[in-house]
């Protein structure tokens, strides 16, 4: 049988051969374009806004509403795809998200009411909250599990690019007619959907034997939350996503108190953005030659993202500040690489778009908190907190990878099941 790991190109472990395959290119491609929406809506839903009502407050509540969307169907969303499978199921939220924004982009053109342009704002991320999580599933069918590393490594290059071209295609187009803001992101939907769905279909027959890389470690469980192993990835994506929003949110107040322009913050995020690609492509290059596991991989890595955050709040000039930045971009694609690979050992198969897709969302909650605590607190507060989340989760790390806990939640899948099994000696 010929599967969608073993082409010509794929016999080849290495970043060129990955290159050079073309279902990992049209992968890329397709999750770009379904990120681009997302990255488009903080200036595309402000135009949108001020076009309308001709103030910004309208815009600023469509990106509340599509963010809090965006995180709450995460994992609704995830297991959808489950069921529907990830042809079917990221086609319907692909091609769902496109219907919203043309259905934004006629209610800007038409000038309705504010609170129909947040109820669409908020239905668009509703239908984009799974996707993520389909896609990491469908990459995971598409190449050989020693390639996930360099693809994702790959994969945290190329966003950065379209971090900075997106908002520009919305300016651009936005100068032509406002309302076509909303019809940037109906494109950039639609060709993701039709990429996806090309290659969703292509990999089905190799569902099974490509998905047999993952090791059934923890005999899937059907309730994600039985497996300690599990809930440690959830909670280091939470203080992950806070301490990489601690970083970033932070950047203009922090820019502002040693009085720097906005312009000065800008470059304080691509400090970090830069470090996270250099230590990305470095990591995955050296991932193989590590004795470490990936539960002390990823504990080292918090710790280190831990002291960038305490140099944050201690920084009284750039002499703390930039290489407390250099810490915490350097630390952030590896762990990011190290997540995304171990966590799929610990999701049951027939639940891996819910399982990546929570996973998702975790980091998303954890990116927010940063902005909570500026809002509430301090910013030397805000700052702080972003140290002591990933202190929590330390803290608590030996209890839950404990040998334990891990035998009694296995048990309890067997209970539930209803079979005793053998296999727990």
């Amino acid at each position: 049988m010929t599967t969608a790991t073993t082409p010509k190109n794929d016999n080849d472990f290495s970043k060129r051969g990955l290159i050079r395959n073309k279902k990992y290119i049209q992968w890329s491609l397709a999750i770009q374009l379904m990120r681009a929406p997302s990255l488009m809506t903080s200036l595309a839903f402000v135009i949108i806004g001020y076009y309308v009502t001709g103030g910004h407050t309208i815009g600023g509540l469509m990106v509340t509403a599509y963010t809090i969307c965006l995180t709450f169907f995460a994992v609704p969303g995830g297991r959808l795809v489950d069921k529907m499978g990830v042809t079917k199921g990221l086609l319907f939220l692909l091609i769902g998200s496109s219907v919203t924004f043309i259905c934004l982009t006629i209610a800007t053109s038409l000038k309705l009411p504010s609170v129909y342009l947040i109820i669409l704002a908020g239905i668009s991320g509703a239908f984009l909250a799974g996707a993520p999580g389909g896609f990491r599933t469908l990459l995971s069918r598409i190449i050989h599990k020693k390639l996930i590393p360099s693809a994702i490594a790959i994969d945290a290059t190329v966003i950065e690019v379209v971090v900075v071209t997106a908002p520009l295609v919305v300016a651009f187009v936005a100068t032509l007619w406002e309302p076509g803001a909303a019809l940037t992101m109906v494109v950039a939907s639609l060709l993701s959907a039709i990429l996806a769905y090309s290659l969703a279909s292509d990999s089905e027959e190799n569902k099974l034997e490509n998905e047999s890389n993952v090791t059934e470690s923890f005999a899937a469980p059907k309730r994600l939350w039985l497996n300690p192993r599990y809930i440690f990835w959830v909670l280091v994506s939470i203080a992950f996503g806070h301490a990489l929003g601690t970083a970033e949110t932070g950047a203009f107040p922090i820019a502002q108190s040693f009085g720097w322009s906005a312009n000065t913050a800008a470059l304080l995020i691509g400090i970090v953005a830069v470090f996270s690609i250099i230590s990305g492509l470095i990591y995955a290059a050296f991932e193989n030659k590590l004795r470490f596991s990936k539960f002390s991989q990823a504990c080292i890595m918090l710790a280190a993202l831990v002291l960038g955050c305490s140099g944050l709040y201690i920084s009284e000039s750039w002499v703390v500040l930039i290489p407390s930045l250099i810490v915490i971009g350097t630390f952030t694609a590896p762990l990011m690489i190290v997540r995304s690979q171990a966590v799929e050992d610990e999701i049951p198969i027939d639940r891996k778009s819910e399982g990546f897709s929570l996973i998702t969302a975790a980091h998303s909650i954890g990116f927010g908190l940063s902005g909570v605590f500026l809002a509430s607190f301090t910013l030397k507060g805000m700052l702080i907190a972003g140290a002591v989340s990933g202190i929590v989760v330390l803290v608590l790390t030996p209890v839950l990878l404990s040998k334990r806990l891990y035998e009694k939640a296995k048990l309890s899948k067997i209970k539930e099941d209803g079979v005793l099994s053998k296999t727990v000696e």
